[in-house]
């Protein structure tokens, strides 16, 4: 009986840890893009393309001890999107290159697709490479409210799923953003191999130069804090995020729209 206890003690404690060790700069970008003025919102919401040219670049260390060096580059325009993101860390590599194109425009619905080819090397072992499609849409019932449906890697080749290099995830987000100085999102996503994840987010602004917001996402009990200061048309996003079991760690955007 205590065997089996500490199993599913371990179990829990992996899935907590890999959930956050995935892709941390993902956490930071859906935390960055909390207004719908800022230019991180169009990386974390695939259905929507910003209405001129817009680029962002994007660094984290990951956490503190694990060696995890993650960055990011976008570039979008109403027409199309082109983002690259990459990891490294002591025992492999992991790279993604993605397309995005929107396929829906209206006042109060927008849809995109996002075609994406990765590739994770292991040093002197193996390489693995796969291309993945993925499908958002975003409904604005009212000037207020938006909902964010987002699937990820529904459909991913090879088709053998004993060799998929993608995890397919589910997301769906409501936001609220009455125009004022406070704004609000609340947020589930599941992974295919992991438990699902619940939000929630506040965001404000303040001299209309300074935005920050707080997330926290449960079951873990992740808090993220992030600081976006705007000069003109640059913004500089400081994104620091506490995990129970991993630790501090932080992310460094800098974003431009024309």
């Amino acid at each position: 009986m205590r065997k089996i206890f500490y199993s599913l003690i371990f179990v829990f404690l992996f899935s907590e840890i890999l959930s956050a060790a995935v892709w941390h700069v993902d956490l930071a970008l859906s935390t960055a893009g909390a207004n719908r003025n800022d230019p991180a919102f169009f990386i974390s919401n695939s259905a929507l393309f910003p209405d001129t040219l817009c680029m962002i670049s994007a660094w984290t260390p990951g956490y503190k001890g694990y060696g995890i060096q993650e960055g990011l580059v976008y570039a979008g325009t109403r027409f199309a999107s082109l983002s690259f993101k990459t990891q490294y860390h002591r025992l492999m590599s992991n790279h993604d290159l993605s397309i995005g194109i929107p396929i829906l425009k209206e006042d109060q619905i927008r849809a995109g697709i996002r075609l994406t080819y990765g590739l994770s090397a292991i040093p002197g072992v193996e390489t693995l490479h796969g291309g993945s499609c993925s499908g958002a849409i975003n409904i604005r019932p009212h000037p207020h409210w938006d909902i964010f449906m987002q699937t990820e890697h529904c459909l991913f080749f090879p088709q053998d799923r004993s060799m998929r290099f993608f995890e397919p995830v589910t997301k769906a987000l409501l936001r609220w953003d009455p125009g004022g100085p406070i704004s609000m999102n609340v947020f589930i996503s599941k992974r295919e191999y992991l438990p699902w994840d619940a939000g929630l987010q506040v965001a404000g602004s303040l001299w209309g130069a300074l935005y920050p917001s707080l997330l926290y996402v449960v079951p873990d009990g992740r808090l993220a804090l992030t600081i976006r200061i705007r000069i003109g048309r640059f913004n500089i996003h400081e994104c620091l995020s506490y995990h129970p079991f991993l630790g501090v760690s932080q992310s460094v955007f800098i974003s431009y729209a024309h």
